[in-house]
């Protein structure tokens, strides 16, 4: 329907007397109408003032049926549809776009996950840990540093976190 004027259509609709267009004779008599086909062909023709009327050629009861289901009431309901359904579309290309931008966001995020799962970290040393441990002895000394590596290693384990191994001091 881009071709049609929906609102010149919409306004005619409205203006127009309610009914079929058939059942509307002029009081004057003098009403005369042609209709042609896109073929150019005459399809219907009326005289109200002798109440003669009808469709004419091959494709007569088909026109006629046409015709009279036509009325103002069913082309308001039509341009009613139309327009729910192009509000609907509307809302859906909305939530196609809605959606299309989260799985770009997913997409962005996983590779982020992605890499931070695959980055090692290097563990600073402990210097006030170094400190404490300067005045415990050195069996006690051992044992503290090897259950707070433990622990350590443990956290970031469960955190997904990968460790790089330990260098020799001095390099």
């Amino acid at each position: 329907m881009n071709n049609i004027d929906k609102r010149a259509l919409r306004e005619a609709a409205e203006k127009a007397t309610p009914g079929r267009i058939g059942d509307r004779i002029d009081g004057s008599g003098s009403i005369k109408y042609q209709c042609f086909g896109n073929d150019g062909s005459l399809v219907l023709q009326t005289d109200h003032k002798n109440m003669e009327y009808g469709f004419i050629g091959g494709n007569s009861e088909a026109d006629e049926l046409f015709f009279r289901l036509c009325d103002p009431a069913t082309v308001l309901a039509l341009l009613d549809e139309l327009e729910a359904s192009q509000a609907k579309n509307s809302r859906v290309a909305g939530g196609i776009e809605a959606a299309i931008k989260l799985q770009e966001r997913a997409e962005v995020a996983e590779k982020l996950i992605a890499e931070l799962e695959a980055r090692e970290v290097k563990l600073p040393e402990l210097k006030m840990l170094s400190d404490y441990l300067a005045e415990v002895t050195m069996r006690e000394r051992e044992d503290i540093l090897v259950g707070v590596r433990l622990e350590f290693h443990r956290a970031l384990k469960e955190g997904g976190i990968k460790i790089a191994a330990s260098s020799p001091k001095g390099e």
